[in-house]
């Protein structure tokens, strides 16, 4: 046993337990198109399909020019860095957002154009005075963050729950849910602000929106 592990202390098990029973958070599985071993979709046949909407014969990819099943290793490499491709790409179309990676990104956004930096080492340093946010501000990045997936699929996709909720309503559930895995809250609203009390959390929740890039001019708006 790990002594000093913050799960080796029965009180902190028993408070954990808690706040998990107490949670009223699901679970989300999504199941996407599936891919065959090169990364091509496969449609409701079965059947491989390219880009352009083409059936094409999955076995012929692996002959040579007599039509012959053959090994290479050129030729598989190329195929299993396509396929990695695909993969990536589709598991940030599939991902879907909760409000607690909505709320980490729009925080971290404002708190890296209020200190002038997006450098993680800096933020990590700031005083504690100075890791807060407006909630105004912030609720409105969350709007721009959550119009910017929603008008683009490949970014992942949002709940129509979520949708249609305001920005104060999802902020008052992400931090609540922020909570309950914690023994502090990563982030809390103290009056018109939001507290940063733990910045790596924060940056481990905002981390799953990171291939999001908020367009220049809705950027600028604030």
């Amino acid at each position: 046993i790990i002594i000093d592990d913050e799960f080796s202390r029965v009180g902190r098990v028993l408070e954990f337990l808690r706040k998990l029973l107490a949670h009223d958070g699901a679970v989300v599985v999504r199941f996407g198109r599936p891919l065959d071993t090169v990364g091509n979709r496969v449609d409701d046949e079965l059947r491989s399909v390219d880009r352009c909407g083409r059936v094409v014969d999955l076995p012929s990819f692996f002959k040579d020019a007599n039509g012959e099943l053959q090994p290479d290793r050129q030729r598989d490499s190329e195929y299993t860095r396509h396929l990695g491709r695909e993969v990536a790409a589709a598991f940030r179309r599939e991902t879907v957002f909760q409000s607690t990676s909505l709320l980490a990104r729009a925080a971290l956004d404002v708190l890296e154009d209020r200190s002038g930096t997006a450098d993680i080492y800096r933020l990590l340093r700031l005083p504690s005075s100075a890791v807060h946010a407006p909630v105004q501000q912030v609720a409105e990045r969350l709007r721009i963050l959550i119009d910017t997936i929603c008008s683009n699929p490949d970014l992942g996709c949002i709940t129509d729950a979520d949708r249609s909720k305001s920005a104060d309503e999802l902020m008052e559930e992400a931090t609540r849910w922020l909570r309950t895995y914690h023994t502090r809250p990563v982030i809390e609203r103290l009056g018109d602000r939001l507290h940063v009390a733990d910045m790596k959390l924060l940056y481990y929740y905002a981390n799953r929106t990171s291939h999001i890039e908020i367009p220049e001019g809705e950027d600028d708006a604030l």
